[in-house]
């Protein structure tokens, strides 16, 4: 028996197999949404451990290295938020046939990937930055 999802507003039709390829690809991101907050919970541990151990050492630092940690990690929480809603959201299009969490599971994949972009041009400009910064101090 084939499963579809049929959308009449643009005649798309999801067959068995594209289903099953969501299927597969829902159980992949919750996997590695989940390896994601155990990710940002030991970045957090890890943070808060080397704020106190960098306190207490000759050369300080801990608060700095501390919160570098926390702020890394609150910004690793939005898009495997995303990845996990979508994971979510897209269990319940499956398995109930729904359209709207079909609909919402590929916005929470768009803002995923949205916020991955974003990150990535502004991780890029600072290397630019740095690398421009750092010839400057070598000239």
């Amino acid at each position: 028996m084939e499963q579809s999802i049929e959308v009449t507003d643009n005649s798309i039709k999801l067959s068995e197999r594209s289903i099953e390829a969501l299927s597969e690809t829902r159980k992949w991101a919750h996997f590695l949404s989940i390896l994601g907050f155990i990710g940002i919970g030991l970045m957090v541990i890890f943070g808060i451990i080397g704020g106190i151990a960098g306190t207490m050492s000759a050369f300080g630092g801990g608060a700095l290295i501390a919160l570098v940690y926390i702020i890394l990690a609150g910004l690793y929480s939005i898009p495997v938020y995303y990845l996990f809603m979508f994971s979510s959201e897209l269990r319940d299009a499956i398995e109930n046939s729904q359209t709207y969490s079909l609909d919402s599971a590929f916005e929470f994949l768009k803002s995923h990937y949205k916020f991955i972009g974003i990150f990535t041009i502004v991780i890029l400009s600072l290397y630019l930055l740095i690398f421009i910064g750092s010839m400057a101090f070598m000239l």
